[in-house]
Formats: structure tokens, sequence, C-alpha cells
């Protein structure tokens, strides 16, 4: 089982509904081990419901935290981007940018 998997009750949980493991990402992004930028963690850590959307299913399902970039990709897709678009929009480097490099704005925060 995977996704929403941030407690041992909610293992547990997916254990009782018969899962024989569970793949946990989210719950450890912030830990004091991960290379991620300080300032990264902390929007993870202070985030609520609601402030995550996932997106980008055309080139690989990705879930960002809402910021500068994630509307850039919301106006892409009302205004009907193609594939070759939305790669033009996510170009090289924007989750180093955003995850490992602390622009909160411009980089894309996945979690």
């Amino acid at each position: 089982a995977a996704g929403g998997i941030s407690t041992g009750k909610s293992m547990l949980a997916a254990m009782v509904l018969g899962a024989d493991g569970v793949q946990v990402g989210s719950r450890f992004v912030a830990s004091e081990e991960t290379s991620n930028h300080i300032d990264f963690k902390k929007m993870v850590v202070n985030s609520q419901e609601g402030d995550t959307h996932l997106t980008l299913k055309e080139l690989a399902p990705v879930r960002l935290l809402k910021n500068k970039f994630y509307q850039e990709v919301r106006n892409a897709y009302q205004n009907g981007a193609s594939i070759e678009d939305l790669k033009v929009l996510l170009g090289h480097g924007r989750a180093k940018k955003g995850m490992f490099l602390g622009d909160l704005e411009d980089g894309e925060l996945e979690i």
C-alpha cells in the first residue's frame, strides 16, 4: 500500500486491509538525514490538507506543493498545453532547484 501512510495507525490499517507492506515516502522527506533544503523541509512540515495537487500525469504523475511553479502548471493546463509544452515548462533541474536549493517559488516541490 502507498499514499497517506504516515503513522503506525495508518500502516496497521493497510495491513488489516490485506497489504503485505507499505511504502512511506513523504513521512521522511523532512527528516534530518535527507539532503533536502531546510526551507523545503519546513514547507512540508507546515503544509496542510489541500496544499498539494497530483499533476503532470502525462509526463510522470507527481504530487506538488502549491507554489508559483504549480500555478504555472495549472495555467498551462487551463490553456490547453500539449505534452511538449509541459516538458518545456518543467525544464531541467526544476526539482533540484526547489527541493535541494530551496527555491520555494520557481522550484518543483514534489511531495
